[in-house]
């Protein structure tokens, strides 16, 4: 399987018509033909570089052959393969950050943040390629204490955009779990930035996450975050547990 860089013709393939393609394999899926449904996924992926295609679908379509792959081998040679692929092109135009991207997602899929992060080792400083491999590899990098690297991944305003969307997700749907979860996930970016010195972001990202939820789990969760983050201030007090709650 190999990343394509084939000519489109603009308008001909769409986001709109790969999600129907996807659709049609999962269908395939559905009725057990497993691979059909492989085929047709990487079909779809085969069409993501045309222009004006959602970024986005890549990471979906990718999650699909990763599921597909825990009871269909052939599904996980094709992920490492598409992989290898990526890789190649990374070499061959270093200023590509989506080749990159791909690495990095894939290796998040299938449990290899230490692969990514060696990769993110062999670059200079300024390439930018570095940025991209972080993005897959955060998680590895957060408990790895690499936080500087693990900020390189999103910037400040992404991790505020991001509680945001998942707040609007909460409002439409509604459930106290749902709740606890936007604090899960977003205790991380909170723990990079304490990590990385960057007290005023932390404590911004920190009290809007309050707003959500402000129950004695959540705060125990957040400030477990802190503390593993080593900042040792007193910047995050409102964290701190009143006697006898």
């Amino acid at each position: 399987m190999e990343v394509n860089r084939q000519q489109f013709v603009e308008g001909q393939i769409t986001t709109k018509t790969i999600s129907e393609k996807r659709k049609a394999a999962l269908r395939l899926l559905s009725s057990g033909d497993k691979d059909g449904a492989l085929n047709g996924l990487l079909a779809c992926l085969k069409d993501m570089d045309a222009p004006g295609v959602h970024i986005g679908l890549r990471t979906i379509i990718l999650r699909d052959i990763n599921e597909l792959s825990f009871t269909h081998p052939a599904s996980l040679a094709a992920l490492l393969d598409y992989r290898e692929a990526a890789i190649q092109l990374m070499g061959e135009d270093p200023t590509n950050r989506n080749y990159a991207l791909i690495v990095s997602e894939i290796d998040r899929l299938i449990d290899d943040d230490a692969s990514t992060i060696a990769m993110l080792d062999s670059l200079p400083v300024d390439d930018p390629r570095r940025t991209a491999l972080a993005i897959g590899a955060f998680d590895g990098l957060l408990n790895a204490k690499r936080y500087e690297d693990a900020v390189s991944a999103k910037n400040f305003p992404l991790m505020l955009r991001t509680v945001d969307t998942h707040l609007e997700v909460l409002q439409r749907n509604g459930s106290h779990a749902s709740k606890y979860e936007i604090i899960v996930e977003s205790s991380k970016d909170m723990e990079a930035l304490a990590g990385a010195g960057r007290i005023d972001q932390a404590k911004i990202l920190l009290e809007k996450l309050l707003k959500i939820d402000s129950s004695d789990a959540a705060k125990i969760l957040l400030k477990r975050r802190i503390m593993k983050s080593g900042y040792s201030g007193s910047a995050f007090s409102m964290l701190d547990m009143k006697h006898g709650s």
